[in-house]
C-alpha cells in the first residue's frame, strides 16, 4: 500500500499532467478503495486532492477522454494486435475505476462505449480470450469484458 500511495502522491504534486498517468493513478485509487477495502482519512484526502488537480490540469473530463481512446481503439481497421487489445482491457479497467470513484460520462456514451468495445472482442475473440486469461484477477469476475460468455 505505501508504495501506492507514494506514486500517488508523486504523480499529484507534478504541474502538468498527462492523461494516462492521471487515469494511472485513479486506477490506483479505485484499487485501494474498492479492491483492496483500504479505507482512510489519508485515501480519502489523496483522493479529493487528485480531482481538485485534475482541474489545474485540464483533465476533469479524463472519464470522457479514456472513453473516446477506448472508443477509437475499438473502432480501427483491420484486426488489434495483442497489444493493442492488452491496451483496451486495461481502458475498460480503467474506466470501470474512474466510475466507481464518481466520474460520470452521459447514458448515451456509456452505450456506445459498450457496443463498441463489445463488438471488438467478438471480431477478435482470439486475442480477446487471450488477453482476458493474462489480466484476469478474481475480483474482475463480474466484468463483462472478461466474461468469456461475451468472448
Amino acid at each position: 500500500m505505501k508504495q501506492r500511495l507514494n506514486f500517488i502522491e508523486k504523480e499529484i504534486r507534478k504541474n502538468k499532467q498527462m492523461p494516462h498517468l492521471a487515469s494511472a493513478v485513479a486506477y490506483e485509487f479505485f484499487l485501494l478503495l474498492f479492491v483492496f477495502n483500504k479505507k482512510s482519512a489519508t485515501v480519502e484526502n489523496m483522493l479529493s486532492a487528485f480531482k481538485k488537480r485534475l482541474f489545474d490540469w485540464e483533465l476533469e473530463d479524463l472519464l470522457h477522454r479514456q472513453v473516446e481512446y477506448a472508443n477509437t481503439l475499438a473502432n480501427s481497421k483491420g484486426n488489434l494486435e495483442y497489444e493493442e487489445m492488452h491496451k483496451l482491457f486495461s481502458l475498460c479497467d480503467e474506466i470501470h475505476g474512474l466510475e466507481k470513484l464518481g466520474f460520470l460520462i452521459d447514458e448515451e456514451e456509456k452505450i456506445r462505449f459498450e457496443s463498441n468495445v463489445k463488438k471488438r472482442l467478438m471480431k477478435d475473440r482470439g486475442k480477446a480470450l487471450l488477453v482476458a486469461e493474462d489480466k484476469f484477477e478474481e475480483w474482475k469476475s463480474t466484468l463483462w469484458w472478461y466474461k468469456k460468455d461475451l468472448l
